[in-house]
């Protein structure tokens, strides 16, 4: 809206608002906001001025290829409400198609927080051991944190022999929306849809 207001006022003919305008503008906005940078350079130049903590690793030519970073805020919270935490992984969500691995807190009223987050090259083992080695050396280490004692995940073993490996005095447990999915699947591979599968999902 504040596009589009903008343009607005500086039109100089009667000629109708377009939507590639917004686009055009939309464009020209953040190309100004990254003044001649990498869109990587400039993420990590946020991350240094607002009092974010932050690692990177890179490749043999210099390309980064995982990024790890939490708030200062975030860290005070999870020191809050340490008991339960939440892993999970997506992908496909960003304009690299790289997994975007998420930490989440749980709080005393039940809200949740993001605790951190890491840009990952892949779902896989060692993606996995970097991102929770950097959650425990900037997040844990760093500030005295205790390893949460219950960790909920989903049924990634990718994650799982890590977790297992690096924090082995936490609980790992499954996600019960992930085992509702799970069990909705399987009893449609059975039962297919219908008055059965409705049935059996509602017990």
């Amino acid at each position: 809206m504040q596009i589009q207001a903008q343009l607005c006022s500086q039109r100089q003919s009667d000629r109708p608002l377009m939507l590639q305008d917004i686009y055009n503008q939309f464009n020209k906005i953040k190309k100004d906001k990254l003044q001649f940078r990498r869109p990587i350079d400039a993420l990590i130049d946020t991350l240094k001025q607002e009092n974010f903590v932050w690692s990177s690793a890179r490749d043999s030519e210099g390309h980064i290829t995982s990024l790890f970073f939490t708030h200062s805020l975030a860290i005070e919270l999870l020191h809050g409400f340490p008991h339960v935490i939440l892993m999970d992984c997506t992908y496909k969500t960003n304009k690299y198609k790289m997994p975007f691995f998420h930490i989440v807190g749980f709080s005393s009223t039940n809200k949740t927080f993001s605790g951190a987050f890491c840009l990952m090259k892949n779902e896989t083992k060692p993606s996995y051991t970097w991102a929770l080695n950097q959650y425990i050396e900037k997040v844990l280490n760093n500030t005295n944190l205790v390893p949460s004692p219950v960790i909920v995940i989903d049924r990634d073993m990718a994650l799982k022999n890590p977790l297992k490996k690096l924090f082995p005095d936490s609980k790992v447990r499954l996600c019960i929306w992930h085992i509702n999915k799970d069990i909705s699947a399987h009893c449609m591979k059975k039962i297919g849809h219908g008055t059965d599968f409705e049935n059996v999902m509602g017990l």
